[in-house]
């Protein structure tokens, strides 16, 4: 899925991967796909690293170094997984649509509309 057209990783050169990041990758290299999740609460138990930190490992994986990580809230598979098909990324990705959506709603409410497309407008730009 990484040479996907859909999933593109960052082009700017990647420093070296963290210890913990190192170890969580280890541990989501075989889980292919939403049907094969690793919850944080497995990782936890089988690292003893702390939510906040194999968060952020994950985060770190996906952001500096291109992995294409996808995180599954369904109550049956919910955990992370890697991503290899549209459907995973459908699965990985429609939340966090829907999460912007809302907070543009809520930002229309607080600050108007003509100021949060100017926002969107900035951010389509820095994209």
């Amino acid at each position: 899925m990484s040479n996907s057209p859909l999933f593109d990783p960052p082009a700017e050169p990647q420093r070296h991967k963290s210890d913990n990041a190192g170890r969580v990758q280890a541990l989501l290299s075989d889980r292919h796909g939403h049907k094969q999740p690793l919850s944080i609460r497995a990782l936890h138990s089988i690292t003893g690293l702390s939510e906040r930190t194999i968060k952020d490992s994950v985060a770190e994986l996906i952001m500096e170094h291109g992995l294409a990580i996808g995180a599954s809230r369904d109550s049956e598979n919910f955990g992370y997984f890697m991503i290899e098909t549209e459907i995973d990324l459908a699965i990985a990705t429609l939340p966090y649509q829907a999460q912007v959506r809302t907070m543009v709603r809520r930002l229309r409410v607080l600050v108007g509309d003509s100021r949060v497309k100017t926002w969107l407008k900035e951010m389509a730009e820095s994209i």
